[in-house]
């Protein structure tokens, strides 16, 4: 949506989205969200005064 505005009223030109445009945002949040889990999957399975005590 804020490239369609920016071609549109910033630069004057037509927006002609690309597939793999509109995919990149969903495979980078997956990406960061798998990134999140596996890192912190450890203190997930912990409970929290073994985690307190590490900490």
């Amino acid at each position: 949506m804020i490239t369609w505005v920016l071609y549109r009223y910033a630069f004057d030109l037509q927006w002609n989205p690309h597939p793999s445009l509109l995919l990149l945002p969903l495979v980078g949040a997956l990406l960061v969200g798998g990134a999140g889990v596996v890192g912190t999957r450890r203190a997930l399975n912990a409970s929290p005064l073994a985690v307190l005590r590490e900490g």
